[in-house]
């Protein structure tokens, strides 16, 4: 899994995660797919690989185990609860508590960037922490600042 994280150039993964919305706004006919769902699932799957291939990749080069499968299991939760949201119908009985669903999956995303912020801070322990979890919480910030650096983290000496 590190190396999607080293071989996707970051303008890969900012098209896959814009890329329905800008086809909508630009009108071109997405056909059956709601646009609701192709904006929401495509960018939350792409968005979770970015972040599972750089928790991976910073484990390994960190030599730490501490805080990975933990952050793995929440970044799988959190996956699971921002793409079923749009599925639930207001006939079912679970329609009442989207919203407590969608704070979860907020929470868990806070939480989530407080974790990968420290894996990412045992390799990259020179830049602040501020902005780490910035990069880490604000996806399309992180995939333009962070895969670069990675890329050039694997190639350079590594100091």
């Amino acid at each position: 899994m590190k190396q999607v994280i080293l071989k996707v150039p970051s303008f890969l993964f900012i098209l896959l995660m814009f890329g329905p919305t800008l086809l909508w706004y630009f009108g071109i006919d997405l056909g059956a797919a709601d646009i609701f769902l192709a904006t929401r699932i495509l960018p939350t799957l792409i968005g979770a690989i970015w972040l599972l291939s750089l928790v991976a990749y910073m484990s390994t080069e960190s030599k730490s185990d501490e805080y990975v499968v933990l952050t793995q299991i929440l970044i799988v939760c959190q996956v699971i609860i921002h793409i079923t949201i749009p599925f639930i119908a207001s006939d079912n009985p679970y329609y009442d508590w989207i919203i407590y669903l969608e704070l979860s999956g907020f929470l868990l995303l806070i939480v989530n960037a407080i974790f990968i912020t420290g894996i990412v801070k045992k390799v990259f322990y020179a830049r602040s922490t501020w902005f780490l979890f910035i990069e880490v919480w604000i996806l399309p910030i992180g995939v333009f600042t962070l895969t670069p650096d990675v890329q050039d983290w694997e190639i350079g000496d590594k100091t």
